[in-house]
């Protein structure tokens, strides 16, 4: 009984441990790990319907830290396109320096989608930005964010909600320069998908 108890609460202690950063999970698809298919999910959370305005210049993102490595193959975000959207929006990932808070070093993967093919205006919904290279992450800090077009009504909408995971929603208005992170907000949407390592 004493042993039972003794590994009921080392369970407990471990849950407790992992409930506030995205820990990798086994993978529910093949070993490849390519395709979203093949991807196990490390979800941002959140249902509101508070769209932000991504623009050329003005981006909007989603720290978050990952217990151990994996190979990252895209992100889900809850968005739409703008009433007047037109050419292409995109989704990067970089690395995340807390000490400074921003984006460093290369780019680590990144995603181009032609605005036809995303939600429609008034209507958002999960979409899956696939990187058009897989990469390669360690346990850590990193963002994704995103970038929308010029002009009138030419943004790619995102949506936040109130803080739900280890991470930090993010905004920039000047394509990077500066960056301002707002600990009471999350993005939201089904997050990074990839495979343990």
């Amino acid at each position: 009984m004493k042993r039972l108890l003794l590994i009921l609460c080392c369970f407990i202690f471990i849950l407790s441990a992992q409930a506030n950063t995205i820990f990798v999970q086994t993978p529910t698809g093949g070993e490849e790990c390519t395709t979203e298919n093949d991807s196990q999910q490390y979800p941002f959370l959140g249902t509101s319907t508070a769209a932000r305005e991504c623009t050329d210049t003005t981006w909007y993102g989603q720290t978050f830290q990952l217990g151990s490595a994996i190979t990252t193959t895209g992100v889900y975000l809850y968005c739409s396109k703008d009433s007047s959207s037109s050419g292409s929006y995109s989704v990067h990932l970089y690395a995340y320096d807390t000490g400074t808070d921003r984006p460093t070093g290369d780019e680590l993967a990144s995603s181009t989608v032609d605005v036809g093919s995303l939600p429609a205006y008034g209507s958002p919904a999960e979409f899956f930005w696939e990187w058009a290279s897989v990469a390669e992450l360690s346990a850590g800090w990193y963002i994704v964010y995103g970038v929308g077009g010029s002009g009138t009504n030419n943004s790619l909408n995102i949506y936040r909600d109130s803080n739900a995971i280890t991470g930090t929603y993010i905004s920039t208005s000047d394509s990077g320069t500066n960056w301002t992170e707002n600990a009471s907000y999350d993005l939201r949407g089904g997050g990074i998908y990839g495979c343990s390592e």
